[in-house]
């Protein structure tokens, strides 16, 4: 989670919340995946990111819970299954990543090509 000592940075300039929450080790895969259907643990780790760990999938996910982006529900016709889905807050925080997308796909040819 972040610190009372970055607080402050985010009061000086907003915008580097959301970007900390998506730049985070792989809430951006996370985020994506869940936008398309909600899914439970092992779902995602064997979807999207077979190389994480499954405990540092749990704490992102955990993580991403605190800060209302997903919330979690347990599947009724299951033995005690949990899904993870995106809240109104996380719909919202897709919808910036997809826009960094197209940002990107537009500009990473040249941005890529100067930094080379």
């Amino acid at each position: 989670m972040f610190s009372a000592k970055s607080k402050q940075i985010y009061d000086v300039c907003g915008v580097r919340l959301p970007l900390d929450i998506l730049a985070k080790s792989w809430n951006a895969a996370i985020l994506l995946e869940l936008e398309l259907v909600p899914a439970g643990t092992l779902e995602l780790h064997r979807s999207i990111i077979p190389k994480i760990s499954k405990r540092i999938l749990s704490n992102q996910l955990n993580e991403l819970e605190q800060l209302g982006v997903i919330g979690r529900k347990i599947v009724p016709e299951t033995n005690l299954k949990i899904e993870y889905e995106l809240t109104p807050r996380g719909v919202e925080i897709v919808y910036i990543l997809k826009q960094l997308q197209l940002w990107s796909d537009k500009h990473n040819k040249h941005l890529l090509k100067n930094a080379e």
